[in-house]
């Protein structure tokens, strides 16, 4: 048996059980819509700060310094909106592999696995890569807020150093590095 994804039975069959747990989940409609309208100024202000390191625009107007300034309350949700999604998709994603460990062990159903011409490392590749494939959409959200988070940063330097925008190669270094810290 290979090691890779695509060639391991558990992690099919672990995927099609954990995409119908999610799918059957009894997380309510009002919080995922409550999350959904904390999450869309999130991700428009993602946008606005990738545009403004990328561009060296101004989309924002930054002189006002109230706490009820647009510009302040947009970094403040995607900070705050940063960091609560990052928990919330890292437990979650701890909570379905660890539970589909769990769940063979509650079945008895490890020791028949392991019996399979398969290794223990090889079904334990496949449960961890079903949990990470289940959630892609949820790890890609991460990913955006994060990446608008370091372009924020990126605009934050170009701004209080009187800087039109970042060299393209500090520039990349910053977005980069924020895409990995995901």
């Amino acid at each position: 048996m290979s090691l890779l994804p695509r060639n391991n039975p558990v992690l099919r069959a672990e995927l099609k059980h954990q995409q119908h747990v999610i799918h059957t989940s009894r997380a309510g409609r009002g919080w995922i819509l409550l999350a959904l309208a904390m999450l869309v100024p999130a991700f428009i202000a993602s946008l606005i700060y990738v545009i403004e390191a990328f561009t060296g625009l101004t989309l924002m107007d930054r002189t006002a310094t109230a706490p009820t300034d647009p510009t302040t309350l947009l970094a403040v949700l995607l900070l705050t909106m940063n960091f609560a999604l990052y928990v919330v998709v890292t437990l979650i994603t701890m909570g379905l592999a660890a539970s589909s460990i769990a769940r063979e062990q509650e079945a008895h159903t490890w020791e028949s696995l392991l019996l399979t011409t398969l290794d223990a490392r090889t079904i334990i590749l496949g449960k961890w890569w079903a949990t990470l494939r289940a959630l892609w959409g949820d790890h890609i959200m991460v990913g955006w807020l994060r990446f608008g988070l370091f372009a924020y940063f990126a605009v934050e330097i170009t701004t209080s150093t009187d800087m039109t925008r970042l060299s393209p190669p500090i520039l990349s270094l910053l977005l980069a590095f924020g895409f990995i810290a995901v």
